[in-house]
């Protein structure tokens, strides 16, 4: 689900499955856009590839989870691209994944968010075994429409990617749904009333996110059931700043470079204000994704503080967070409590995303009378926790998505 590494005998194998099967039935693009062009329309359908039953059973099985994941059917892969607005609220196109059982029979909608990403290419309408690939069979080789946002600046859009920005990861979220709705109208095949979120880490951001304005906003003919977010930061201001602050993970120079620089270009905010020189010079252009590699880590300090101006660092221990902790305010999730059914699962071994973080909000949450659980994985890292709890998460979404064709009496 997120990247890691992955070995050369499963990458062949993926090359190899991927072209043993062919579809039974394909989806069709629209034939027009609406007049005016709106958030949703779909501007590009493209067939990426395609796995049997068996093919995904073999994947599961190299994996070593053929216990715990069952398969129930093939599945066919397609990259949508589609409209959705942009930073200052013009439309812009972006690209989505959209997998679906191979005879198109779902009982259910699904939309998994991705963690972190740096390159074009990690992002799930171009489909790794870690991203697209096992995401499409978790949850569309079990029946349901899977669909994955690459958001804006991923995938097929050339433009930044704004890290952390709600108004735009939000509606690249949502607009997927859109998207895919019409694709099955055109197609002319039903297109199920049931919609579950997750996501993973930044995905866990945008899955609450999400969640909060299609509670205030409800897409028509559609439900949303349940969310799940893993590893997803709550509290940008307060929690998440503060925890990255620590510097226990290797990333967390990273982390907080790449949201610092989304708002100031974003808020018209100048980096120099709080970050010391050559950082505030060099972090503009280590983000851009056209020009982002895995070295990022090694051009940042190990210590996040070290970012920092002195000055800034003062103020910080004096509880003036400045132009940083206003912008994470704005795109935080911290004066909200959930109306729908939400989980927050976590590995109690991740400095990435401090697991007390989901443990204090979900206790608030419930306080608030609110259907919040935070569920401890095991001893994981952060990585580590994803798959796990996709698994856990996979089976929720079934059982609730049962639930609702054949109530308990």
């Amino acid at each position: 689900m997120h990247k890691h590494n992955v070995s050369i005998v499963f990458g062949l194998l993926l090359i190899f499955v991927s072209f043993a099967t062919d579809a039974k039935e394909t989806l069709v693009l629209p034939d027009t856009i609406t007049s005016p062009v709106q958030a949703g329309d779909v501007t590009g359908l493209e067939r990426i590839g395609a796995y049997s039953k068996l093919s995904e059973k073999l994947i599961v099985w190299w994996n070593g989870m053929s216990k715990r994941l069952p398969v129930k059917n093939g599945i066919t892969m397609y990259r949508v691209k589609y409209l959705t607005a942009g930073e200052n609220g013009d439309l812009v196109e972006v690209s989505g994944l959209l997998s679906v059982p191979r005879d198109l029979r779902a009982t259910s909608v699904i939309s998994w968010q991705h963690g972190t990403a740096f390159k074009h290419q990690d992002a799930p309408s171009t489909p790794s075994p870690d991203e697209g690939v096992m995401a499409s069979i978790l949850f569309a080789g079990n029946a349901s429409i899977l669909l994955a946002p690459d958001y804006i600046g991923l995938g097929e859009s050339s433009l930044p990617h704004p890290y952390y920005y709600l108004p735009t990861t939000v509606s690249s979220t949502r607009d997927l749904i859109l998207a895919s709705q019409a694709i099955f109208k055109a197609s002319k095949i039903d297109y199920p009333n049931k919609l579950f979120l997750a996501g993973f880490s930044q995905g866990g951001h945008n899955t609450m996110a999400t969640t909060r304005e299609l509670e205030k906003a409800p897409l028509a003919d559609i439900t949303l059931v349940a969310s799940a977010s893993i590893a997803g930061p709550i509290d940008l201001d307060g929690f998440s700043f503060d925890n990255v602050l620590l510097g226990e993970s290797q990333h967390s120079s990273t982390y907080i470079a790449y949201m610092l620089s989304t708002f100031a270009r974003i808020y018209s905010h100048n980096l120099s204000d709080v970050l010391r020189s050559p950082y505030a010079e060099l972090i503009p252009d280590l983000f851009d994704t056209k020009l982002s590699d895995p070295g990022i880590a090694t051009r940042l300090p190990r210590d996040p503080k070290h970012l920092f101006r002195e000055d800034y660092l003062d103020k910080l221990e004096q509880g003036n967070r400045g132009w940083p902790g206003l912008r994470m305010a704005e795109n935080d999730l911290d004066n909200w409590v959930p109306k729908t059914s939400l989980r927050l699962y976590y590995g109690s071994k991740d400095v990435d995303v401090s697991p007390r973080e989901a443990i204090a909000k979900a206790a608030y949450w419930q306080q608030a009378g609110a259907q919040v659980q935070a569920v401890d994985v095991g001893a994981l890292d952060h990585n580590n926790s994803a798959l796990e709890a996709a698994l856990l998460i996979r089976k929720w979404f079934a059982d609730l998505d049962q639930e609702a064709v054949y109530p308990k009496p």
